[in-house]
C-alpha cells in the first residue's frame, strides 16, 4: 500500500523488519522479491519523493557543488519521486563481461569479491524484471541479414563482436507501482527522506524521514537497506559518520572515494566496409545494438581497460578515395566503403581522487549538501586510444579498411566531459574491512543490519549501463535477507 507523509494523516512512528530507503530500481526490486520469497516480513519504503516527477523545489535537495576537473551536473542526473532514475533512463541493458569481475591491477581495476558465474541467477531474474525476452548475447545467434552486417572477426585474437539488448524501458514507478499498491505486507511512505539516524553499538536503530511539508516521523526496523544511488548513498553514510557512527564501513578512508561514471571519446574515423551496422536495430527478438570489444586476452595482454565501439555513418570530407579503398592490390577486400565516425564507452578507472565530500551548506531539510570531484584519470583516454589504433592496425591487416586517429588533448578531454548518470563505487563491495565499504551480501562492515543497494557498490565498472547489474545484486540481496531470517 501507499501512504503519504506529506498528508499530515496516520503519521505515527513506525516499525518493520525491513526498511527500504529509495523507491528506484533497486529498492523496488528488494521490496517485491523480499514480500515474496518472506510473506510474513512487514517492509517499509520510505521514498523521499511522490508518484510524480519532482518540483523545483523538491530538485534542489539535491543541489550541490561540483568543484572537480570534470564539470558534473548534480540535478539533471537525478530524479526524485517514486520509480527514481527509471524514469528517465534509456534502456541499455547488458551484464557485464566476466573479466570486468577479475582484478587487473596494471588497467585500475580492483575486481569484485564474487565472479559472474555467482550472478548467473541474479541477471537471468533481471531480465525479467526488466522485461528483456532474450538473455543471449552471443551476436553468433543473430540472423543472418543481420550478423552478415557485422565484421567478421574470426582471424583476430584482438577483437570481437558483442551485444546490447534493450529495455522498453521498464519504468519502475509505473510498472510496478499496483504491485506495491495491492502487497499487504508492503508500505510505502511517500515524501519521506531520511533526515537522521540513531544507532546503539553496531546496529542502526531508527531513521527519521521528513520532507519540505514539515511533517515527521521515527521508524524502527531490523534491517535498513539504503537505495538512493551512488550520490546520496555517500551523502548519508557520511552523515551518518559526521555524526558519530563509527562502525568500520562507516568510518572506511573508501567511503566516497573512487566515484566513477561512464563517458564517451570518438578517437578517429573509419573507411570500412559499406553498410556495417553497429548501432540500435531491430532484432528478431527485440531490439539489439551490435558492438566491437577488445577480446579479454587482449585486455590482459595489453592492460587495457575495457571498453566498446559504435559506428555511425558521416559523410566524412576528409575520406579516402573510393578507388583506393576496393583496390585488392593495396591489401583491400575489393568492396565499396563507407566512413564512419567512432564512438566509444570507456570504463573508467578507480580513481580515489574523485569523490563525495559533504560541503558547509545545508539544504531546506538541513542535511549538508554535496561537494563531488569527479576526476577522470588521464589512463582512460590514453588506454581508450591506443585502443582504437590497435583496431585500425587490425582493420588494415584484415584488408577491411583504412582508419584515422585523431590527436588526444587529454586536458581538454578532461574539461569537457559529459558523464551518462552513472553514479558508481562510492560504496565498493569488498572482500575485507579497509578495502571497501560493504561485504559480498553488501552489509556495511562492522554494522549488524546496514546494508547498501546500488551501482555505488560496484568496486569495477566495465562500459556496460549499470541498470541491469543493480536489479541483479538488488534480487541477490532481496534472497540473502530472506534466507538469513
Amino acid at each position: 500500500m501507499f501512504t503519504n507523509l506529506a498528508d499530515g494523516r496516520n503519521n505515527a512512528n513506525r516499525q518493520c523488519d525491513l526498511l527500504i530507503l529509495g523507491a528506484g530500481p533497486a529498492g523496488i526490486t528488494v521490496a517485491l522479491e523480499a514480500a515474496a520469497k518472506a510473506p510474513g516480513l512487514r517492509i517499509i519504503i520510505a521514498e523521499a519523493g511522490g508518484l510524480e516527477p519532482p518540483s523545483a523545489d523538491e530538485l534542489a535537495l539535491y543541489s550541490g557543488e561540483s568543484a572537480g576537473s570534470s564539470r558534473y551536473s548534480l540535478t539533471t542526473t537525478r530524479l526524485r519521486y517514486f520509480g527514481g532514475t527509471s524514469g528517465h533512463w534509456g534502456g541499455w541493458c547488458r551484464p557485464l563481461d566476466a573479466v570486468d569481475f577479475a582484478a587487473r591491477p596494471q588497467a585500475g581495476s580492483t575486481g569484485w569479491p564474487i565472479n559472474k558465474p555467482e550472478l548467473a541467477g541474479h541477471y537471468a531474474a533481471a531480465h525479467r524484471w526488466l522485461e528483456i525476452p532474450d538473455d543471449n548475447y552471443d551476436p553468433d545467434r543473430l540472423e543472418t541479414e543481420l550478423r552478415d552486417k557485422l565484421i567478421d572477426f574470426s582471424s583476430s585474437d584482438w577483437f570481437q563482436n558483442r551485444l546490447f539488448h534493450f529495455s522498453p524501458p521498464t519504468r519502475f514507478g509505473t510498472r510496478y507501482r499496483d504491485a506495491i499498491e495491492q502487497s499487504s505486507s508492503i508500505e510505502c511512505l511517500l515524501n519521506a527522506a531520511a533526515i537522521d539516524y540513531s544507532y546503539s553499538a553496531n546496529r542502526l536503530s531508527s531513521v527519521r524521514v521528513g520532507g519540505l511539508h514539515g511533517h515527521q516521523l521515527d521508524i524502527q526496523a531490523g534491517r535498513v537497506v539504503i537505495a538512493m544511488g551512488g550520490l546520496e548513498c555517500a551523502r548519508h553514510l557520511l552523515l551518518m559518520r559526521q555524526r558519530g557512527w563509527a562502525a568500520s564501513g562507516i568510518s572506511s578512508a573508501k567511503l566516497a572515494h573512487g566515484f566513477a561514471d561512464h563517458f564517451g571519446l570518438r578517437p578517429g574515423i573509419l573507411q570500412l566496409q559499406a553498410d556495417r551496422i553497429y548501432q540500435r536495430t531491430a532484432g528478431s527478438q527485440g531490439p539489439v545494438m551490435p558492438i566491437i570489444t577488445p577480446t579479454p586476452e587482449a585486455l590482459s595482454e595489453q592492460a587495457w581497460q575495457n571498453t566498446c565501439m559504435l559506428l555511425d555513418i558521416t559523410p566524412a570530407a576528409d575520406k579516402l578515395p573510393s578507388g583506393y579503398t576496393s583496390h585488392q592490390a593495396l591489401g583491400f577486400s575489393g568492396e565499396d566503403t563507407w566512413t564512419y565516425s567512432v564512438q566509444m564507452i570507456l570504463e573508467p578507472r578507480t580513481n580515489e581522487n574523485s569523490r563525495v565530500e559533504l560541503s558547509g551548506q545545508t539544504d531546506a531539510l538541513g542535511l549538508p549538501k554535496i561537494k563531488l570531484f569527479w576526476e577522470i584519470d588521464p589512463r582512460d583516454y590514453q588506454s581508450a586510444q591506443n585502443v582504437f589504433t590497435r583496431f585500425t592496425h587490425e582493420i588494415a591487416r584484415m584488408g577491411l579498411g583504412r582508419g584515422q586517429v585523431k590527436p588526444l588533448d587529454i586536458t581538454l578531454r578532461q574539461r569537457s566531459a559529459n558523464g551518462t548518470a552513472h553514479h558508481m563505487g562510492t560504496a565498493r563491495m569488498a572482500e575485507h574491512p579497509g578495502e571497501g565499504v560493504v561485504d559480498r551480501n553488501l552489509k556495511v562492515f562492522g554494522t549488524g543490519n546496514l546494508y547498501v543497494a546500488g551501482s555505488a557498490v560496484f568496486p569495477s565498472f566495465g562500459y556496460s549501463n549499470p541498470t541491469m547489474t543493480i536489479v541483479a545484486l538488488a534480487h541477490r540481496l532481496a534472497e540473502h535477507l530472506t534466507d538469513t531470517g
